[in-house]
């Protein structure tokens, strides 16, 4: 079934509301959280990760970007890696944007791509294709660039 996200009181044409289940936001994030206690990090965990990685860029909301990124790397370090796939979504998402990148989403985003383990570097790899992008916020890149290492400047610029 696809899923739809739509803010409070914002209207769907008639003709899509065929075969779509509603759920509030709310008991979408306690049921996913209450499965996650258990070790199901099945479909409701990943909806709620889809969910925050479109809605949290445009709406932001510090709280919930915070469970977002804990989570996703909580679940990370326990071998799922759906929610930092997800967050290295939101950040590409980011990066792409209009919007410079805050000092913590720029601080966020390099310390994962420092972190990776992962052969492929995929957090790296969105970084590198925006650092390379002559259409890159020139104030997100000098927030990276001012945390960045030498060694990873380096890299992102071969």
């Amino acid at each position: 079934m696809p899923v739809f996200w739509n803010k409070d009181g914002a209207q769907l044409i008639e003709s899509a509301l065929d075969d779509i289940a509603w759920e509030p936001y709310e008991s979408l994030r306690d049921r996913a959280l209450e499965q996650r206690l258990y070790g199901d990090l099945s479909a409701t965990m990943e909806s709620l990760y889809k969910f925050w990685s479109h809605f949290l860029v445009r709406n932001f909301n510090a709280r919930m970007y915070d469970e977002f990124h804990a989570l996703a790397l909580e679940d990370s370090s326990q071998g799922s890696n759906s929610g930092v796939n997800h967050l290295i979504r939101y950040y590409e998402a980011l990066l792409s944007g209009q919007t410079p990148l805050t000092d913590r989403h720029a601080s966020d985003l390099v310390q994962l791509v420092q972190n990776e383990s992962d052969l492929s570097r995929p957090a790296f790899q969105r970084l590198r294709t925006a650092w390379r992008n002559g259409a890159f916020n020139l104030k997100s890149r000098k927030r990276v660039d001012m945390i960045i290492t030498p060694e990873l400047r380096a890299e992102l610029e071969k």
